[in-house]
C-alpha cells in the first residue's frame, strides 16, 4: 500500500483531546478511553490543557501518570483551535481522531475505523462515523446525512444525494501526513471560534472529493451545561462568519461552485434559521440590507434545485432563500383553483389549497371562538383580493345559509422561526353565538376564485384548548371534520339527550398514568354542574410566588359562590388565605382534576408547564373537558420587542392584564391583541407598592443579567463563566462605577446610599464586584422599591416600578451594542430609550455625570422625565386586585 509520507508510523490511533476547564466531565472521558479494544500499543492519546483555571490540568497529569499510551501537553490559553493544532504537531500516530472531553467513543470505535480506513487509504483522506447526540443519557435524533450513508464504504461526494452529506462535526478521523497536516486556521474577523470544525473537515475532504464512513463505530455527543461556545450561537457572532467560510469557498470557484459546498451553506442556513439564529438583526436600515445582499450573493451561486429538496431547509425557509437570492418578489400567478409561484421562468411552487391552521377552538358561555392562520407560500408575493368568510348552514333545511366576513390580518406566525417576518400567513379570529344545530365551513376567495381550504387542528398539541373532535358544552357538542373540513355543532335538546352523548363519549376511556381518569373527571363536572358550582385556580411560576397568588390572597376572602384554589409549587407562602380559598399541591391528583374542570385559570407565566399539571402527551385524554378561561397576569410591564412570542396567537390566553394605556396601544398596535382581550385593572402587585410614600436617601442600582455571561440552564442551575464575565464591558463599567472614588464622595456629600442588587441568575457574581460597604451595600434580599428616590437599571421591565413611583431612573447599558445587537431574545424595546423616563448612559463616567445631575435637581426627577411619568399608569390606589376580581367575576 502506498502511503503518502515516507515515515511509517508504529502507532495507528493518536487521539487529540483539548481540555479547558472541565474537571466534572473528565472521569467519564477517560472511562470511554479506558474500554477501547484496539491495542494499548497502537494506541496514543494526548491531552491539551488550554490554560484551565480549574483542576483539569492536575487530573490529566495523574490519569497520564498511570497510563504510558497517554500525555499531557500543558499551553496558555489560545483557544479550540490552537490546542487540536498542538495536539496534530504532536501527534505520531498514523490515524489521527479527535475527542471533546465532555463526549465519548463507543468501545469498538478507534479499532474499528482505523481498520476501515486502512481498506481504502489512498481512496479517501477523511472517515466519518456515527455521531449520536446525547441528552439526560437518552439518544436524540441523528443528522439526515445518516439518510445517505447507510453502509460502511466510500462516497463520491459529487453524485447525486452525496453532495448532501455534509460533515461539519469532529467526528472524523483523518492521515496524519505530519509535516503536510491540515491545521484548524479559520480566523474570522471578530475572532469568534465558530465553523472551524466544519472548515477543518471541508479543507481535507476537497482534494479528493470522496468520503470514507464506518458505520460500526459512535461519537456520542453529551449536549451538557459548557459551552462557551453556546453563548456565542447568535447572530451577532454568527452571520459574520457563515458569511466569511463561505465567501471564501466560493472565490476558490471563479467557474461553477461545487454542489457540496452549496448543500454546505444550505445545511448552515437551515439549521441556523430552525434555532432562530441566523438573519442579522443585529443590525438595521442599511446595514441590514448590505448583509443581505451579501448573503444574495452567495445564493447567486447556489442551484435553485438544491434549495428546493436540501432536507436541512424547511419548507417556508426555502421560498424566503429564493427571495433573497432573486431580491424580491417571486411571481404569484392563480389559474383553475391553482396557487403557483414562478421564479423566473421555473415553477416551484403549485398547490391547490392553502392550509388552515386552527390554533384554539373555544365554547363558553354560549359563544363559539376560533383562532388561526392561513398559511401559504403564496400570499406572500400575491398582490390581489383576499376574502374570507364563514359559511353556516343550519340543520333546518328550511332556514337559509348565512354568510359572514372574517377580517384578515398578518399572523405573528409569519416570523416562522426567526425574527423577522420571513414569509406571510394571515391570521383570523372567527367568534359566533352558540344556537340552533348547524354546521360551519369557511371559504376563502383570492380574486375572486374560491380555493379550498385544508384544516390542521394544531392546537392538540400546542395549547390548552385542544379539542379530540367532539367535545360537550352546556347544550352544545361540537365536532370538528378535520378530514372534511367543517365544525358540526349540534343542539342537544334535553338532559336525555345531553347524557346520550355523554356516553358516546365514555365508549372509550383512556387512563393515564397518574390514575386519573375521564370517568371520574366527567363525574366530578357533573357534579359541577349540578351545584352550580365554579372552579377558580390562579397558578405562578415555578419556585415563585407572584401576581396569582396575591389576588389569590384577595379573591379567597370573597363569599361569591366561586371554589379557588392556589396551586404551590412549593415556593415559600406568604399571607393569610381566607375562608373560600384553599392551597393546592401542582401536579397532585386533585389538582389534575380541578384543572381539567376549572372555569378560570389565572396565571402570571404564559408557559404550559407552569400552569398544566399534566404533560402534553397525558394532557391529550383530558383536551375534550378543558374549557377554561386563561388569564395572564404578567409580572410587569412587557416593553421588550417580541411579537414571535408574546403575540395573542402565540400566548393563547384569553385575557391579560395591563396597568397602562401604553401597553393597550401596543398589545393592539403589535401584538394581535384586541381591546376586549385586554384588563385595564393594574396588576396585583402594584397593590403592594406605595406611590404615596416619600423616599428615603437611598438609590438602588439593579441591572439585568445576560445570557452570553453565564452557562446555559442544567438541573443544577447555571454555571458560571468567571474569566468572560471578568473580561466583559457589562462587569468592566457597572464596576468602575461602584468603585470610582467620585462616587463615594457624592453619596457622602448628599447623605445618600446605594444599594447595588445583582439579577439572581448573577448572584454567584456578587463577590466579584468593588463594594466600599459604607454607603454602598449589597441589597436585602427583599427589597421596597418605595424606598429609593432612584432606581438605576438598564432593559429591565422592573424599571416601570419606578415610574409608577414617579422616582428618578437611568438607564445604564455597558453592553448596548451586544444588546442592540441581539444577544438576549430580543434587540429592541418597544418604547425608544431615549424617549423613555430617564437618560440612557453607556459608560461609567457618564453614569457619574447622571447622578451629579440628579443631585443638583433636588434628588428628583428632572422635568422632562417627569412628565412622561405622569398619568402612566391607570390607576395609582391599592384597588387593582378588587378590578381585576370584577373583572373576572361574572354572576350566573
Amino acid at each position: 500500500m502506498a502511503h503518502e509520507s515516507a515515515q511509517a508510523p508504529e502507532l495507528v490511533a493518536s487521539v487529540i483531546i483539548p481540555v479547558y476547564n472541565k474537571e466534572d466531565y473528565l472521569e467519564a472521558c477517560f472511562a470511554s478511553l479506558l474500554e477501547q479494544t484496539i491495542s494499548r500499543d497502537a494506541l496514543e492519546v494526548i491531552f491539551i490543557d488550554d490554560g484551565s483555571s480549574d483542576g483539569s490540568l492536575g487530573i490529566l497529569e495523574d490519569f497520564a501518570a498511570g497510563h504510558s499510551w497517554a500525555r499531557v501537553i500543558a499551553k496558555e490559553n489560545g483557544g479550540v483551535s490552537s490546542a487540536r493544532n498542538a495536539g496534530i504537531k504532536a501527534a505520531k500516530g498514523k490515524y489521527l481522531f479527535f475527542l471533546d472531553p465532555d463526549d465519548s467513543f463507543g468501545a469498538e470505535t478507534l479499532e474499528n475505523v482505523s481498520r476501515f480506513f486502512d481498506s481504502c487509504y489512498d481512496e479517501v483522506d477523511l472517515v466519518t462515523y456515527p455521531i449520536i447526540p446525547m441528552k439526560n443519557d437518552k439518544p436524540q435524533g441523528m443528522h439526515f446525512r445518516y439518510d445517505i450513508l447507510r453502509g460502511t464504504g466510500v462516497y463520491d461526494l459529487t453524485e447525486g444525494r452525496n453532495v448532501l452529506i455534509c460533515q461539519t462535526t469532529m467526528n472524523v478521523c483523518v492521515k496524519n501526513k505530519f509535516e503536510d497536516n491540515v491545521l484548524f486556521d479559520f480566523k474570522p474577523e471578530n475572532g469568534v471560534e465558530i465553523h472551524e470544525d466544519e472548515k477543518y473537515s471541508t479543507d481535507i475532504l476537497l482534494n479528493k472529493m470522496k468520503i470514507g464512513f464506518c458505520r460500526e463505530a459512535q461519537y456520542y455527543w453529551i449536549k451538557n451545561s459548557d459551552s462557551v461556545t453556546n453563548n456565542y450561537m447568535k447572530p451577532y457572532y454568527l452571520y459574520e462568519n457563515t458569511l466569511g467560510l463561505f465567501e471564501y469557498y466560493f472565490d476558490r470557484y471563479p467557474n461553477a461552485v461545487p454542489r457540496y459546498i452549496q448543500a454546505l451553506l444550505l445545511n448552515d442556513i437551515g439549521w441556523k434559521m430552525n434555532a432562530h439564529i441566523f438573519l442579522p438583526v443585529h443590525l438595521k436600515g442599511d446595514d441590514y440590507d448590505a448583509a443581505i445582499e451579501r448573503l444574495a450573493r452567495l445564493l447567486d451561486r447556489v442551484d435553485d434545485d438544491l434549495i428546493m429538496t436540501h432536507p436541512n431547509v424547511r419548507t417556508y425557509h426555502r421560498y424566503f432563500i429564493l427571495r433573497t437570492k432573486r431580491r424580491g418578489h417571486l411571481d404569484a400567478m392563480i389559474g383553475n383553483k391553482v396557487l403557483a409561484l414562478a421564479n423566473g421562468d421555473e415553477l416551484i411552487y403549485a398547490n391547490d389549497s392553502v392550509e388552515m391552521l386552527v390554533l384554539r377552538i373555544v365554547a363558553r358561555e354560549g359563544r363559539l371562538l376560533l383562532v388561526g392562520c392561513l398559511k401559504s407560500p403564496f400570499f406572500y408575493d400575491f398582490q390581489g383580493s383576499v376574502e374570507f368568510r364563514a359559511k353556516r348552514r343550519a340543520k333546518d333545511p328550511e332556514r337559509a345559509v348565512r354568510y359572514e366576513p372574517i377580517e384578515l390580518e398578518d399572523s405573528s406566525r409569519s416570523y416562522n422561526g426567526e425574527k423577522v417576518k420571513v414569509n406571510r400567513f394571515l391570521g383570523f379570529r372567527y367568534e359566533c353565538e352558540l344556537g340552533e344545530s348547524e354546521t360551519i365551513t369557511f371559504e376563502l376567495f383570492l380574486d375572486g376564485m374560491q380555493i379550498p381550504l385544508d384544516w390542521l387542528c394544531w392546537g392538540r398539541s400546542e395549547s390548552a384548548y385542544a379539542l379530540h373532535n367532539t367535545r360537550i358544552v352546556g347544550q352544545w357538542r361540537i365536532f370538528v371534520n378535520d378530514e372534511s373540513d367543517f365544525l358540526s355543532i349540534k343542539y342537544l335538546e334535553d338532559k336525555k339527550e345531553k347524557e346520550k352523548a355523554e356516553k358516546q363519549l365514555n365508549a372509550q376511556i383512556p387512563r393515564w398514568k397518574t390514575r386519573v381518569d375521564r370517568y371520574l373527571v366527567r363525574r366530578q363536572r357533573n357534579k359541577k354542574e349540578r351545584k352550580g358550582q365554579r372552579i377558580w385556580i390562579y397558578v405562578d411560576s415555578i419556585g415563585k410566588t407572584d401576581n396569582a397568588w396575591l389576588q389569590f390572597l384577595h379573591d379567597s376572602q370573597a363569599d361569591d359562590g366561586v371554589s379557588r384554589y392556589y396551586v404551590s409549587h412549593e415556593a415559600a407562602l406568604e399571607g393569610k388565605v381566607g375562608p373560600y380559598g384553599k392551597v393546592i399541591t401542582f401536579g397532585s391528583r386533585k389538582h389534575k382534576m380541578l384543572f381539567c374542570n376549572a372555569d378560570k385559570l389565572i396565571c402570571s407565566d404564559t408557559g404550559f408547564k407552569s400552569f398544566s399539571p399534566m404533560p402534553l402527551k397525558g394532557f391529550r385524554s383530558f383536551t375534550d373537558f378543558f374549557n377554561a378561561e386563561l388569564v395572564y397576569t404578567q409580572h410587569g410591564v412587557l416593553w421588550a420587542h417580541m411579537p414571535w412570542f408574546y403575540s395573542y396567537d402565540q400566548i393563547l390566553f384569553d385575557k391579560e392584564v395591563i396597568s397602562t394605556e401604553f401597553e393597550r396601544d401596543n398589545l393592539v398596535k403589535n401584538y394581535g391583541f384586541r381591546e376586549g382581550d385586554l384588563i385595564p385593572s393594574g396588576m396585583p402587585r402594584y397593590d403592594f407598592i406605595d406611590a404615596h410614600q416619600p423616599p428615603k436617601n437611598r438609590i438602588l442600582f439593579c441591572p439585568s443579567w445576560r445570557s452570553y455571561l453565564i452557562g446555559p440552564l442544567t438541573m443544577e442551575g447555571r454555571e458560571p463563566l468567571e474569566g468572560k464575565f471578568l473580561a466583559s464591558d457589562y462587569f468592566q463599567e457597572i464596576n468602575g462605577f461602584l468603585s470610582d472614588p467620585r462616587l463615594a464622595e457624592m453619596l457622602e456629600r448628599n447623605d445618600f446610599y446605594l444599594d447595588f442588587k445583582l439579577h439572581p441568575l448573577f448572584k454567584v457574581y456578587e463577590g466579584l464586584f468593588t463594594l466600599d460597604g459604607s454607603r454602598i451595600q449589597v441589597a436585602p434580599a427583599h427589597v421596597s422599591e418605595a424606598d429609593y428616590a432612584m432606581a438605576i437599571t438598564d432593559y429591565s421591565s422592573y424599571s416601570f416600578d419606578f415610574v409608577y413611583l414617579k422616582r428618578a431612573l437611568a438607564y445604564f447599558i455597558p453592553d448596548a451594542d451586544l444588546f442592540f445587537g441581539g444577544i438576549n431574545h430580543y434587540s429592541e424595546l418597544d418604547i425608544d430609550l431615549n424617549e423613555a423616563f430617564g437618560p440612557f448612559v453607556k459608560s461609567a463616567d457618564a453614569m457619574l455625570d447622571v447622578l451629579e445631575e440628579f443631585f443638583a435637581n433636588g434628588a428628583i426627577p428632572l422635568s422632562l422625565y417627569r412628565e412622561r411619568m405622569e398619568g402612566f399608569f391607570y390607576h395609582y390606589d391599592t384597588n387593582n386586585r378588587e378590578r381585576l376580581q370584577n373583572a373576572l367575576y361574572r354572576p350566573e
